[in-house]
């Protein structure tokens, strides 16, 4: 009997494609970690509402194929231009060999699309590729402590049969480099309108491109035709203990635009930067809940900056050139 394989031995492989849903080629793949995945291309069954006699149902048929799902990733500076790009729709990449600096805005166009490529541990292994694969959301948390882990969900067009052998024959194996993670943020790295700002305990974001899940034809056999994505959306939550209130609050309640800036720094030329240039923070009170020390939540809401030109920004500095995002 085959051994169950444990979900330890796999990782994703990402492919950017050249045409929405056409398998990305085969020397296209990059090899990342996962902190889990879990991505799916389940058939929908239409139930049969004929009776004829007795209380036995006919046989269902197909219906939608409702491909994607999510999957979880602690960054590195290798892997994160393909997220920032992902999700924003851009990367420009400048600097040469080994120092590179890529920089993503989100802009006007199409979103790209992946071939996302999971291997499965079996006595013989197979792949479970997604073609068509476009990011609709991405969320994460920036604390005191912990990995710089991303959850992206992604829309697809379909699952392949899984394989026995994978898309992609040479990847490149990002497995092994170094997880971002919080405590790179120091003081001078965490900003407020350009200055260093303290007392921030988390700063949660969530980005959303809503995309439209149901772009369909009569003659697609259920899979989607294409994808096509609304207004994004940048939203979140900033918590900070309440010892200050001109910082956040005052701001808040007078209605006053403020930005943020983190930096992970690695090396002067090893790093990644994030910006939310132009940031609303919705009025919120400290409320006295415990008899310990006092937080203040804020919800807030990003919008462009005409100055950056996008409503957030990316900038990693690493030593991949940009053509392999």
């Amino acid at each position: 009997m085959a051994n169950i394989p444990p979900g330890s031995l796999s990782y994703i492989t990402l492919g950017a494609e050249t045409a929405w849903g056409t398998l990305a080629a085969a020397t296209a793949g990059r090899k990342i970690a996962i902190v889990g995945e879990e991505l799916d291309g389940s058939v929908e069954q239409l139930q049969s509402d004929s009776f004829s006699g007795d209380a036995n149902s006919k046989d269902a048929v197909d219906g939608d194929i409702d491909a994607g799902g999510s999957f979880r990733h602690n960054l590195t500076l290798e892997s994160a231009p393909i997220f920032a790009k992902a999700i924003t729709r851009s990367l420009a990449s400048t600097g040469t060999t080994p120092d590179f600096v890529h920089t993503a805005k989100t802009i006007a166009g199409a979103l790209p699309s992946y071939t996302i490529e999971t291997y499965l541990a079996l006595d013989t292994p197979k792949f479970k590729i997604l073609p068509g694969c476009t990011f609709d959301t991405k969320g994460f948390e920036i604390r005191n402590k912990g990995f710089f882990q991303v959850q992206c969900g992604v829309v697809g067009k379909k699952v392949n049969a899984l394989a026995s052998v994978s898309n992609f024959t040479t990847p490149d194996d990002w497995t092994g480099g170094t997880e971002l993670h919080h405590r790179l943020l120091t003081a001078a790295n965490i900003k407020m309108d350009g200055a260093p700002v303290g007392r921030i305990t988390r700063l949660q974001v969530n980005i959303a491109n809503d995309v439209d899940r149901d772009l369909r034809s009569l003659d697609s056999a259920g899979e989607r035709i294409g994808v096509s994505a609304g207004i994004q959306r940048v939203t979140g939550n900033v918590d900070v203990w309440f010892d200050d209130p001109a910082t956040f609050l005052d701001k808040a309640i007078a209605g006053t635009l403020v930005a943020f800036d983190f930096t992970w720094t690695i090396s002067a030329v090893r790093s990644l930067q994030l910006v939310l240039p132009r940031v609303k923070l919705q009025v919120s009170y400290p409320k006295a809940s415990t008899p310990k020390s006092l937080a203040l939540s804020l919800p807030f809401t990003a919008s462009k900056d005409t100055v950056e030109g996008s409503q957030i920004k990316f900038v990693i500095k690493n030593g991949i050139e940009g053509t392999k995002y």
